[in-house]
C-alpha cells in the first residue's frame, strides 16, 4: 500500500506550490511519483482534488476541505515528533522496576528517595519478587537480578559482584568449633537455601568448584531468614556479602572461612545485573536508573 503520509505531503505541497513539477522537485521526486500519490488519494477519498489546467492547479471543493485537515494534521504530526525528543531527554512517567526482595529491602528502597530527588517527574512502582518472571510479560521496564542469568533476549549490565561467604554467630562458633576446611561443615550444623531435603554448598577449590552436602536444624527459601537465624545461634549460614556485610563489620557474625570463595548452590553466582527489554531507544527514565544505581553500586568492593 502506498504511505499515506508521505501522499498527504505531497499533495498538501502541490496544493500550495500550484504544479506537480514544483512539488516534485523541492520533494526530490518524479512528476509520475507525484501524479501516482494524487491519483491514490483521489481514489482512496472517491473525489477529485484538483482542476488540472495546463500551467496550474485548482483545488476542488473537496480537495480544499481535504488540503485544511491534511495541513492541520500534519502540523499536529510535526508537533509530536518535536515534543518527544523533548519529553525523552527529561525521565518522568512511571517507572516499573521488579527487584528481588531481600536486596530490595536491604539496598534499593532505602535510597529510591534520593533517585526520586534526582528526577522529580518519575513515578515508582516497585514489584518485589524473587521468583523468576517474565519482565517484558509483566510490562516491567527495568529490573535487578542476581547470580547467573538464564539465556534471554533481555539486556544486562552487570553492576557489582555476588560475592558469598560462610559466617557463623561468635556465641555458635564458640560452641561448636571453627571449621578448618568447607568439607568439615558436612558434619556441622547448617542452614541451607531451598526446601528440599538435601543442602548443596559449593566452595572454590584448587582445580575448581567443589560440592559439598550439608543439613542442620533449620532449612528455609529465605536469605533473611537464615540470615537471622546465623545471627540467632541456629547454625553456619553461607550467605551473600551484599546482606552480611554490616553483620560481620558489626560482629554480630564471623567470616569462619575467609579464604574460601563459596556459593549458595552448585556453581558461582556470577553478579548483581540490571536487566531490560531491548528497545531501539531506551527510554530516560530507564536510563535514569541504570546510571543511579550502577554509580551507586559498582564500587562496591566490600561485597
Amino acid at each position: 500500500m502506498m504511505d499515506y503520509l508521505a501522499a498527504m505531503k505531497v499533495f498538501v505541497r502541490s496544493a500550495e506550490l500550484g504544479t506537480f513539477t514544483r512539488a516534485a522537485e523541492e520533494a526530490g521526486i518524479k512528476v509520475s511519483t507525484v501524479s501516482r500519490y494524487i491519483t491514490f488519494l483521489e481514489e482512496d477519498l472517491g473525489a477529485a482534488l484538483f482542476n488540472r489546467s495546463t500551467r496550474h492547479l485548482h483545488l476542488t471543493e473537496m480537495g480544499r476541505v481535504f488540503y485544511e485537515k491534511a495541513l492541520s494534521l500534519l502540523d499536529d504530526i510535526e508537533q509530536i515528533r518535536s515534543l518527544v525528543p523533548t519529553l525523552n531527554a527529561m525521565p518522568q512517567g512511571l517507572l516499573r522496576i521488579q527487584l528481588p526482595g531481600a536486596f530490595a529491602r536491604k539496598h534499593v528502597v532505602g535510597v529510591l528517595g534520593e533517585f526520586l530527588a534526582q528526577h522529580p517527574m518519575i513515578r515508582v512502582e516497585a514489584i518485589l519478587a524473587d521468583a523468576e518472571r517474565d519482565i517484558i510479560e509483566g510490562g516491567v521496564d527495568v529490573a535487578l537480578k542476581i547470580g547467573a542469568l538464564a539465556d534471554s533476549q533481555l539486556v544486562a549490565r552487570k553492576i557489582a559482584p555476588n560475592h558469598y561467604c560462610c559466617c557463623v554467630s561468635p556465641s555458635f562458633r564458640d560452641v561448636n568449633g571453627r571449621p578448618e576446611t568447607p568439607q568439615a561443615l558436612a558434619h556441622r550444623p547448617c542452614l541451607p537455601l531451598g526446601l528440599q531435603s538435601g543442602g548443596t554448598w559449593a566452595f572454590k577449590a584448587a582445580e575448581g568448584w567443589e560440592k559439598i552436602k550439608v543439613s542442620g536444624p533449620l532449612r528455609s527459601d529465605d536469605l533473611e531468614c537464615l540470615r537471622a537465624a546465623a545471627i540467632g545461634a541456629s547454625g553456619y549460614a553461607v550467605l551473600p556479602r551484599w546482606l552480611v556485610n554490616d553483620d560481620l563489620q558489626g560482629g554480630l557474625l564471623e567470616n569462619v572461612l575467609a579464604d574460601y570463595e563459596f556459593s549458595s548452590g552448585g556453581e558461582a553466582d556470577e553478579g548483581i545485573w540490571i536487566v531490560y527489554p531491548p528497545k531501539k531507544i531506551v527510554p530516560s527514565k530507564v536510563r535514569a536508573f541504570i546510571s543511579f544505581f550502577e554509580n551507586r553500586y559498582r564500587a562496591a568492593t566490600e561485597w
